[in-house]
């Protein structure tokens, strides 16, 4: 617990603040709070048990927390001297719980127990009201800042800015940074300071500004405040500042400072204050005791020398073990002076920009002591630059921006859209530059109707990662090479199907009118060509989608909004031209999944040969067998061998495609889908009782052969016309026993009849396929791809093959029982697919088969969410003992590989290799018995049809 000298010491420093005292009368009124980021990198804490713990630290409106290596989420004890595992209360907010965090390795059997009950990355709750004096906003008509005024006065004049800088030291703290090394890094042209600083503070404005800003600082103290250094940190909340800051102001002016001499702007306020105190930062380790870097405004109406006070900075004199480079008292000073924003995600969900920008992450590259340039937008903000706006269509060249500010340049995505917008600026490792990952081509993509960095979906200003991997969002890195075009994975083009794309956040169904194509990269400059494409789409239709082998498609070329000059088809995603007609017809030889893409040649007035292209990836799929069962409604049947398997059992799934004709029935009559004794699924027509039309039921007779039946509404039944009929058994459900879908629709149905006995079995009895044995129940039409499963399978579970043939490793198809394709068109035997491999014979003739993927039914929006991409979530429960289970989400049909590597990145588990999951949700169970406990790291690999494979890592831990 803090001392009580401690806690009085805060409430002194806080009454003297309020009331007056030395320091004038203060105005209580909200300020905005600007806080530096937290170090990126992983740190090592000592708990007060001895031990030690490596944890991450992040930095919201909220406050400060961290989380360890594997996720979980610590807050400060109440006495600041060891991290606790977070748990949120009944407000919403985070506090410590009463358990210490530990390495994976030293946690106690009921700390685990605490864990499994606690989610990763644990958060406040964002709905939680938070005071505007920790929020920061900012929107398009800002107040301009000291800088922006001045610059716009200087009319293109060199600004020569007044700074006062404070140093500050405590009474159990003291400074061990001269007063003259501080001097020499403000100012000192080319200052290294033995920390190899690429220059001073003066040199990082001069040369980030392209010499519109030089600063005179002049350094004041060093002063030791009266209390502890303590006081002030994030442990008793940061109001005690305004005293601290207070009290330094009078130690220098009494020192014999001219604060109205940094009124530089002449509107009766000292512009801003540079306050350097002794020792680390919070932001550094986390220690709730020392005090967060921090621009605010200064509480308090009193003046001095004539002038009234309004913002300051705060940050630290040391870091890393030795003295703090210009990192965090830059971005400090940008807050302060430049009225910019962080563009870090306050929240830790995200990186926001990460190295890429001084206001984001970019204060701690190189440890803070080379942080690089501003990003386009905050040079645009602040008034260094005014970017090239793009009028017209044309190839632009992009001169390295650390040298030139009319490199940048800007183009809109729409005219709806009046504060979105396209920044483009190349970065070349130089300069204050020196240590980004590369040099290319960045893209800024900013939304001015954001408020900041936090909602990573819908950033204030977000970087286009070229690669597509969008690491800065999931918290991956802090910026590599692929962040830039054409950048490590040679993206050449940014345009409206491209990932990443120009499409708005704003508008996001609605196409882009810009295209940036044929990006190129020296080393030290870039180009690329700015299309204004306007109403430009390209754009393909074709009359199917799916078929069977040979299959002739024609493609109708709905392009539109230009004069073009030429086509260019590639039907197979091989990159090679198929055709060059306007709208051609392709056939399909082989069966496969095929990428289309449809490239265009535009008619432009400044530049030429520029093409856009629309690519719709795995858009035709041709499946081989075209043949099925057909019936003559006379003697043709097929017959399927008894197998137990095939019983009905109380959950159960049987589906079929099937063409009937029209049936010409008097009175009630059936012509049989698939029967077997204790059930039948057929066709009904009928003029008496609920049965009012044609209808497809089901009926099962129970072990004392009575009977009921459930069918779907009058006139469901069509002829001549593929339908997907589906039967589900669930006889445990009180809701919902017996399942009807047509095309994977439920349907509603009528009941007769009540089975209130055992199901009847009948082992010995073969499956007969369009009649029953005593051949009473002809079936006229055609019945193709018969599924049998011991499963309910619910609605969701059609989806995965309901428009398409069963295709690769059916071993993980959990409950499939029988399948027949029927793809023979010949012959006698029609083959079950299944691993049973109950193979039928048929006794009567072949027909065309069902054009399974060319019917396209389609599951209701409200009874199942298709997927669309991957995606992978963290293992629970970790760590574990015995397994651990990770759910996956998967878009198609894919080969998953899992394995398990160790801190050296050797192979020590091999969980499975090629294993195909079809669509939908899975779960991954891990069990590796023999593995010791400690941490381990796993891959998944997923590869789907075509090969196109991407790998998710992930961290486990083993604790038995």
């Amino acid at each position: 617990m803090p001392s009580l000298s401690k806690v009085l010491a805060v409430i002194v420093a806080c009454l003297a603040c309020y009331f007056g005292g030395n320091l004038g009368p203060c105005s209580i009124q909200a300020q905005t709070l600007l806080r530096g980021p937290a170090n990126p990198e992983p740190v090592v804490w000592d708990q007060p048990d001895g031990t030690q713990i490596t944890v991450r630290l992040f930095g919201d409106e909220h406050g400060h927390f961290a989380e360890t290596m594997d996720g979980y989420t610590l807050v400060r004890s109440a006495d600041g001297d060891a991290w606790m595992y977070a748990e949120r209360v009944v407000d919403g907010h985070l506090r410590p719980a009463e358990m210490m965090a530990h390495e994976v390795a030293l946690r106690t059997p009921e700390e685990r127990q605490f864990l499994n009950g606690t989610g990763l990355h644990l958060r406040a709750d964002p709905r939680v009201p938070v005071p505007e004096l920790l929020r920061h906003k900012h929107s398009p008509d800002a107040q301009p800042s000291v800088l922006q005024r001045m610059l716009s006065e200087a009319q293109g004049n060199q600004v020569e800015l007044n700074v006062p800088v404070l140093l500050v030291g405590f009474e159990d703290l003291k400074a061990t940074v001269p007063k003259t090394t501080i001097e020499a890094m403000m100012t000192e042209t080319g200052w290294d300071g033995g920390i190899n600083s690429p220059g001073s503070f003066k040199d990082y404005l001069l040369e980030v500004s392209y010499g519109q800003v030089s600063i005179n600082a002049d350094v004041f103290g060093w002063y030791d405040d009266p209390e502890s250094y303590q006081v002030y940190g994030e442990r008793y909340g940061t109001q005690a500042l305004h005293g601290l800051v207070w009290r330094a102001i009078e130690a220098a002016d009494a020192e014999g400072a001219d604060f109205s001499k940094y009124d530089n702007d002449g509107d009766g306020q000292c512009d801003g204050l540079v306050v350097i105190h002794a020792g680390y930062g919070a932001s550094e380790y986390g220690d709730t005791r020392l005090i967060w870097p921090q621009a605010r405004g200064l509480q308090g109406s009193r003046e001095v020398d004539g002038v009234s006070f309004g913002r300051f900075g705060i940050s630290s004199e040391l870091s890393h073990g030795r003295q703090a480079g210009i990192g965090t008292h830059m971005h400090e000073f940008l807050h302060v002076y430049g009225n910019l924003p962080d563009l870090y995600d306050l929240d830790g969900s995200s990186r926001g920009i990460g190295m890429w920008d001084i206001m984001a992450g970019g204060s701690w590259l190189g440890d803070g002591v080379a942080p690089p340039h501003l990003s386009a937008w905050s040079k645009k903000r602040i008034g260094w630059i005014q970017p090239n706006e793009v009028q017209t269509s044309g190839t632009y060249s992009f001169p390295a921006v650390e040298q030139d500010p009319s490199a940048i340049f800007q183009t809109a995505l729409s005219p709806n859209s009046p504060f979105e917008y396209f920044l483009l600026e190349y970065r070349k490792q130089t300069g204050w530059d020196q240590l980004l990952p590369g040099s290319g081509l960045l893209i800024w993509h900013v939304d001015e109707s954001s408020p900041d960095n936090q909602d990573e979906t819908r950033n204030l200003v977000d970087l286009e990662e070229a690669d597509g991997r969008d690491d800065l969002d999931h918290r991956r890195n802090r910026g590599d090479a692929g962040d830039m075009f054409p950048g490590t994975s040679s993206n050449l083009n940014f345009t409206h199907t491209s990932y990443p794309s120009t499409r708005s956040y704003v508008h996001p169904g609605a196409p882009s009118q810009v295209a940036i194509l044929d990006i190129a990269s020296t080393g030290s400059s870039g180009s690329a060509s700015i299309v204004q494409i306007g109403n430009t789409r390209i754009d393909f239709l074709s009359d199917r989608q799916t078929g069977h082998a040979p299959m002739q498609v024609a493609f109708t070329n709905k392009s539109s909004g230009n004069d073009f000059a030429a086509w260019s088809w590639d039907f197979e995603g091989k990159g090679v031209a198929g055709s060059t007609e306007q709208s051609p017809k392709w056939t399909y030889e082989v069966p496969g999944y095929y990428t289309v893409k449809l490239s265009a040649q535009l008619t432009l007035e400044n530049i030429s040969d520029i093409w856009l292209s629309s690519t719709r990836d795995q858009y035709i799929r041709v499946f081989d067998g075209n043949s099925a069962l057909f019936m003559d409604s006379e003697d043709a049947y097929g017959e399927i061998p008894s197998h137990a398997s095939l019983d009905m059992t109380e959950t159960m799934t049987i589906e079929a495609w099937v063409r009937p004709e029209k049936l010409d029935f008097s009175g009630s009559e059936t012509a049989t889908i698939i029967d077997k004794d204790s059930y039948s699924l057929h066709v009904q027509k009928s003029q008496v009782g609920p049965l009012q039309g044609d209808s497809f039921v089901l009926s099962i007779v129970d072990d004392l052969n009575q009977k009921s039946t459930w069918s779907t509404p009058s006139g469901s039944v069509e002829f001549d016309t593929w339908q997907h009929i589906a039967v589900v058994l669930d006889l445990g459900s009180f809701a919902a026993p017996v399942r009807l879908l047509i095309n994977g629709q439920p349907q509603s149905i009528a009941v007769r009849g009540n089975l209130s006995s055992a199901l009847k079995g009948h082992a010995s009895k073969p499956v007969r396929i369009g009649n029953r044995g005593d051949r009473t129940a002809a079936f006229e039409g055609t019945i193709d791809e018969l599924r049998i499963w011991n499963k309910s399978r619910t609605d969701a579970e059609f989806n995965d093959f309901l428009n398409s043939r069963i295709i690769g490793d059916i071993r993980v198809l959990d409950g499939l029982v029988g399948y027949w394709p029927m793809n023979e068109g010949s012959g006698s035997v029609f083959k079950d697919e299944s691993l049973i491999a109950n193979h039928g014979k048929i006794t009567g003739s072949w027909g065309a088969g069902a054009p399974v993927s060319q019917m396209r039914v389609n599951i209701s929006e409200n009874d199942v969410t298709r997927i669309e991409e991957i995606a992978v979530y963290p293992n629970y429960p970790n760590p574990f003992g015995i397994s651990t289970t990770i759910p996956i989400l998967v878009p198609e049909p894919m080969a998953i590989t899992v394995e398990v590597y160790n801190v050296l990145g050797q192979l020590v588990h091999s969980v499975m290799e090629d294993q195909l999951f079809p669509h939908g949700r899975h779960e991954i169970k891990m069990q590796p018995d023999h593995l010791a406990n400690g941490v381990y790291m796993y891959s998944i690999r997923m590869k789907t049809a075509q090969g196109v494979s991407q790998t998710i890592p992930g961290t486990m831990a083993i604790v038995r």
